[in-house]
């Protein structure tokens, strides 16, 4: 559509900019190139719909069902889009940085080579993503669910995922260094030859865990429960193991700091 083409309806709610369509259905609407600019979308089902090249500045889509909905990744960086569902999108190699998506639900969403760096993650849905070679760097993902995604050289450097639910996600040889996983999950994930170095591990869950190799110089892992996680060749060197539980409620090897 070009010039006074644009769609200006649709199941029967008026398109149009600043318009209030709070709870509006408009799924399956046809809105590319629709000029919603500073409208109110919050909680509408825009699922199935055509977004294409449509104007959303300052539009407001807390809550939105975007399911399936052709959509340009900067809709996130121009709108609102804390709690919107974005299930199953393609977003790959864009910039996100700095970016609130908070309570986002991105549920299978291909979201490979992304720079999440300073965004706003906390308590997002990221569940069977793929996150493959993403950046997290500084990034805000608590209580933020990743189970399931794919997290194959993916950086979490300085990144905070506590209370995060992460699960036996594969995490080897990832770069994890200063990041705050804090009374985190991470029973049974694979962090072998990853880099944890002044990571905040206080209180997580590494039972079963695979931290063959891993490099945790500096690591706080006060409280932390160990029961069955594997130490071998693992650097420990001034590492904070107060109050951490090995096999058995026993106390796990080395002096800590």
């Amino acid at each position: 559509m070009r010039g006074d083409d644009r769609p200006t309806e649709c199941n029967g709610h008026s398109i149009e900019p600043g318009a209030d369509l709070a709870g509006a259905d408009l799924s399956g609407c046809d809105l590319a190139r629709a000029d919603l600019a500073g409208a109110t979308l919050s909680d509408a089902d825009l699922s199935a719909a055509d977004l294409f090249l449509a104007d959303l500045e300052d539009a407001d889509l807390t809550g939105a069902e975007l399911t399936d909905a052709a959509v340009l990744p900067s809709v996130l960086t121009v709108a609102d889009v804390r709690g919107a569902d974005f299930t199953g999108v393609s977003f790959t190699d864009v910039d996100f940085s700095d970016v609130d998506l908070s309570n986002v639900t991105f549920v299978g969403a291909e979201l490979s080579e992304t720079d999440f760096s300073g965004a706003d993650l906390s308590e997002a849905d990221l569940t069977d993503a793929d996150l493959s070679a993403a950046l997290f760097d500084d990034t805000d993902l608590t209580g933020a669910d990743l189970s399931g995604a794919t997290l194959e050289e993916t950086t979490f450097a300085d990144a905070t995922i506590t209370g995060a639910t992460v699960g036996s996600v594969d995490l080897a040889e990832e770069d994890l260094s200063g990041i705050d996983l804090s009374g985190t999950d991470l029973a049974g994930a694979d962090l072998s030859r990853s880099d944890l170095s002044d990571a905040d591990l206080s209180g997580a869950d590494l039972s079963d865990a695979d931290l063959t190799a891993a490099n945790l110089t500096g690591a706080d892992l006060s409280a932390a429960n160990l029961e069955g996680a594997s130490l071998q060749s693992t650097t420990l060197s001034d590492v904070d193991l107060t109050d951490a539980t090995w096999h058995d409620g026993g106390t796990p090897p080395g002096e800590g700091r």
